[in-house]
């Protein structure tokens, strides 16, 4: 008698812990669709209040906080001030990146191609050197091209151009001048060189260096071929000369 009452108690406890499961997965679904975000939600974009802001070389820096989380962005400059909300796509993630124009190192912070304030268009009002790569090469009309020699055993900037698929991966040397310099953006400085060859965007070159060399400058341009570069955030660059050594002459 004892036996069949063991069993019967056991056969009970089990049938209750079956019972208890069902509950269980029967309200998962619901708590996990109460968690889920609505259609609405865009996870590629990050709006907050700014908290602090601050410009340098040519790049406006946002501490934004959207009530969870506090992140910092820099984008082309904007005209933004602390309080104002903003919204900011997802970016690049730079860690532990150093700003030597502020002197100050981020722990974490996005590279963005924008920073749109509530209420206005997107922005940017400057567009950093960070090309698109535009049809359109930037504007250099009080710049003489006239007394750039074409290096020895170097490319012309249209000939880069023209020969981009058998130069990538390779080194080259080209003469030109500094049509727009922007500093200390993802830890490197960022250029377009013209030598006045090339029409449209075959008459510029995108560089990426640590030499710091000023707007306008005739530089010697020692360098990487890379194409069809995708840095993300829709920074794509058909053909971009990478860590360059560059001299002004």
């Amino acid at each position: 008698m004892r036996k069949i009452t063991l069993v019967s108690l056991l056969v009970l406890i089990s049938g209750l812990f079956f019972m208890s499961c069902q509950k269980e997965q029967k309200n998962t679904p619901e708590e996990t669709s109460a968690k889920q975000p609505t259609a609405s939600h865009n996870p590629t974009l990050f709006k907050g209040t700014v908290k602090e802001t601050m410009n340098s070389g040519g790049y406006t820096y946002v501490l934004v906080n959207n009530g969870t989380e506090e992140r910092w962005a820099a984008g082309p400059q904007a005209q933004v001030q602390a309080g104002d909300t903003v919204t900011i796509p997802l970016g690049s993630l730079m860690a532990g990146y150093h700003s030597k124009t502020l002197d100050k190192t981020f722990d974490k912070i996005y590279f963005v191609n924008r920073i749109t304030k509530a209420g206005s268009n997107k922005m940017p009002i400057h567009k950093p050197s960070m090309s698109h790569g535009s049809s359109k090469a930037p504007a250099a009309p009080s710049i003489d091209f006239s007394g750039i020699k074409k290096a020895t055993g170097g490319n012309t900037v249209a000939e880069t151009w023209a020969a981009k698929d058998a130069l990538t991966g390779k080194e080259v040397t080209i003469r030109a001048k500094i049509v727009k310099a922007n500093f200390e953006i993802m830890g490197k400085n960022w250029y377009h060189i013209q030598d006045g060859t090339g029409e449209n965007k075959t008459s510029d070159l995108t560089v990426t260096s640590q030499s710091k060399v000023q707007k306008g400058a005739t530089v010697l341009v020692k360098g990487i071929v890379a194409k069809d570069k995708d840095l993300g955030s829709g920074y794509f660059y058909p053909l971009i000369i990478e860590n360059a050594v560059i001299t002004a002459e």
